[in-house]
């Protein structure tokens, strides 16, 4: 039933690009991203983010050191929690962080300036995934479509807030977005050497960034595998194939390897860290929060449904919570939007809902028509948006119930690319419904996208500031 979501991709010719390319408005609403995204994190002190001085400890001692940390250090432990985020072979943005922080030195050592510069990670990661989503707007969308597209994704509030503070969050979103891209360009254009290396270059990202994103991994594979094996686009040449899958495998474990085995080295085979990371917390971390005596829905008896739907673990219900917090909440998840703000998403992702399920009625009349999915290329697509959109949240949920409770809507965002396209074709879908064409259709899009715009720079000035 996920193939009604599927539209007809472009299959423009593979040297037709010039439809492709940013136009003047398009260049300088990026700008605007970028600008309010670096405003963002010059605005708030360190630790205004979750976790925001654990993970700065990571890369300020690259920094001071030139060396990466080992997690059994102990000026890198917490003392409430007893580890330390070096346990992780995610190294990519601290290391990023390290190198601006290092660019910065030569003009001042001032120790703000020093937390900016950790930070301007984000604020590119943030910046090159509006980027891209414009880049994959333009080949999957009409001119409107793109436009709801990118500034859904660029403008919700948690998005912004996310680029403004040290984390691994927008890392890999931006290597989602390297993948998704690549997989709209291996369908359209076959699969070559060049959309390998961008979708191995996304590979890698996810993989040194965060375990949450590993989804978009998976479902990598199978676009790829899928493309040949269900002769998408012409293929059906196994030899390429083999050539390309080899080329992506290589240089993902060029680029990863190392930090995988080094874990393994340091911590007893734990190449993930999770282990070691574990045992430091029960023998350092206060009483309390040793996991040991740490307590779960799941060892209090709770189902996972009672903890998604009810009160009864902190008063708030899972699900409400981390949807409000997937919508805009700032420092520690407790700075929150104006009530009336969450309505409005709310209206809005319902009618895209709407939408969505419209064009799934439609499908399903077809089928029973006796008609068959011709677009095996945006059948596979949907699908696979649909499984990175559901894996981050089904993470989040089974970290939540079995682990550590964490209603945080910033550990569904892997998913925010997938969940901005199905808002997308569904505020489409609404606009063909009500026979928007032409001016109407063009004016319906430029009322919501000034709305969404208007929102974020309402709580910029009212609330974030």
């Amino acid at each position: 039933m996920i193939f009604a979501m599927s539209g007809k991709i472009r299959t423009e010719k593979k040297g037709d690009t010039a439809a492709f390319r940013l136009s003047g408005a398009e260049l300088l609403y990026l700008a605007f991203c970028f600008l309010l995204y670096f405003c963002w994190s010059l605005a708030k002190e360190l630790n205004y983010g979750p976790d925001e001085a654990m993970r700065y400890l990571i890369p300020e001692y690259i920094y001071r050191t030139g060396s990466l940390p080992n997690g059994y250090m102990e000026e890198l432990r917490n003392d409430l929690w007893g580890f330390s985020y070096a346990f992780y072979p995610n190294f990519l943005g601290p290391l990023a962080s390290a190198l601006c922080m290092k660019v910065v030195s030569f003009v001042t050592a001032d120790a703000f300036a020093l937390v900016a510069a950790a930070r301007f990670p984000s604020v590119l990661a943030a910046s090159g995934t509006v980027y891209l989503s414009m880049k994959i707007g333009k080949r999957v969308f009409p001119a409107e479509g793109v436009w709801l597209y990118v500034v859904s994704l660029s403008m919700i509030p948690q998005f912004v807030f996310l680029s403004s503070y040290v984390n691994n969050d927008m890392l890999c979103i931006f290597g989602s977005a390297l993948m998704l891209y690549a997989w709209v360009l291996g369908i359209q254009e076959q699969w070559n050497g060049k959309n390998g290396l961008l979708l191995a270059a996304g590979i890698v990202v996810a993989a040194l960034s965060y375990y949450n994103s590993y989804g978009w991994i998976l479902c990598s594979m199978v676009i790829f595998a899928g493309s040949y094996i269900w002769k998408i686009g012409g293929n059906r040449d196994w030899r390429r194939m083999v050539r390309i899958g080899f080329l992506i495998a290589a240089v993902v474990l060029m680029c990863i390897g190392y930090f995988f085995i080094r874990n393994a080295v340091l911590y007893d085979g734990d190449f993930l860290g999770m282990r070691a990371l574990g045992q430091s917390a029960d023998r350092y971390a206060a009483e309390e929060w040793r996991p040991v005596n740490r307590s779960t829905p799941q060892s209090e008896g709770m189902s996972v449904v009672e903890m998604l739907v009810s009160g009864a673990w902190t008063g708030t219900p899972w699900i409400v919570k981390t949807y409000v917090t997937f919508i805009g909440a700032f420092g520690f998840a407790d700075v929150f939007l104006p009530l009336w703000m969450y309505g409005v998403y709310t209206l809005v992702f319902a009618a895209a809902f709407a939408g969505v399920v419209g064009k799934l009625s439609g499908y399903v009349k077809a089928v029973r028509a006796g008609e068959r999915p011709r677009d095996r290329a945006a059948a596979l697509l949907h699908v696979m948006l649909f499984f990175a959109m559901v894996i981050p949240v089904g993470l989040s949920i089974f970290y939540s119930y079995t682990s550590d409770y964490q209603a945080q809507g910033r550990y569904c965002y892997p998913m925010i690319l997938a969940f901005c396209w199905f808002e997308t074709e569904g505020l489409l879908w609404l606009m063909d419904w009500r026979r928007l064409a032409g001016k109407g259709r063009r004016m319906a899009a430029g009322v919501y996208c000034g709305m969404v715009i208007a929102l974020t720079l309402a709580v910029t000035a009212t609330v974030y500031l």
